[in-house]
């Protein structure tokens, strides 16, 4: 039976490898109020990886484009040879505090550096660039 959505664990790349698009979920999450499903993970495109967010549109869309799972033990994986897709999906680093966020000097990169901290003790480091901020605050905007 085929799944109706992205899997976690889970890798999925362009089946006729024409681009390096590539995407390792790694969670999924629904919407409080609506339900709708989100799988939050890894997407490589334009030789770059990114953290990144499909939807329940997107499913369908990828179908429809033929992307195909090449995790480890998929069908498609021994036709696959995804040399930048790692199949082995580490745990999440699960973020429970945040202590500061530093707006960069006008002569610096326009980054926004958010310090951290994960449910295991470590540090982490958000750096959010312009276009990342600006979809950050849609997501917010929407819940606030």
């Amino acid at each position: 039976m085929s799944a109706d959505f992205f899997q976690p664990g889970r890798t999925y790349t362009d089946s006729d490898r024409g681009t390096d698009w590539a995407f390792r979920v790694d969670h999924i999450t629904t919407c409080p109020e609506t339900g709708e499903r989100a799988a939050l993970g890894w997407r490589h495109f334009y030789g770059v990886w990114e953290p990144y967010a499909y939807h329940t549109d997107d499913w369908d869309l990828h179908q429809l484009v033929g992307h195909t799972e090449v995790t480890e033990g998929s069908e498609e994986k021994a036709s696959a040879s995804a040399a930048t897709v790692t199949p082995d999906t580490p745990e999440p680093l699960l973020v429970s505090r945040f202590d500061v966020a530093i707006e960069p000097a006008p002569e610096e990169e326009p980054v926004l550096t958010i310090g951290a901290i994960a449910e295991d003790g470590r540090p982490v480091a958000l750096l959010l660039d312009v276009e990342t901020r600006a979809k950050v605050a849609r997501w917010l905007g929407s819940t606030a």
